[in-house]
């Protein structure tokens, strides 16, 4: 799926994701979405695959990305950090 949640509000995101995340492990099936939503991706997806800035891709569990510093690699900069006690991008 590409982008499920892109145009959702807050509550039907968080629904989505619910739903995917459910049937998949209800059904032993696989669920692959893109989404540029790295909080709700860290909060409920299994596995995360990462397009590195080099091209290369990571995967991995979310607590996996966060304690690799995958995460703070990747998506620090332009004001941002990642916060690991907060396990959230902040401002800078």
């Amino acid at each position: 799926l590409d982008e499920p949640t892109a145009h959702l509000d807050l509550i039907h995101r968080v629904r989505t994701v619910r739903l995917l995340r459910d049937h998949a492990h209800g059904n032993a099936r696989a669920v692959l979405f893109s989404t540029h939503d790295l909080r709700m991706a860290l909060r409920h997806c299994d596995r995360l695959l990462i397009t590195r800035c080099d091209g290369s891709i990571w995967n991995g569990t979310p607590a996996q990305a966060i304690d690799s510093g995958v995460i703070a690699t990747e998506f620090s900069g332009e004001g941002l950090r990642f916060d690991l006690e907060a396990g959230d991008l902040l401002p800078e």
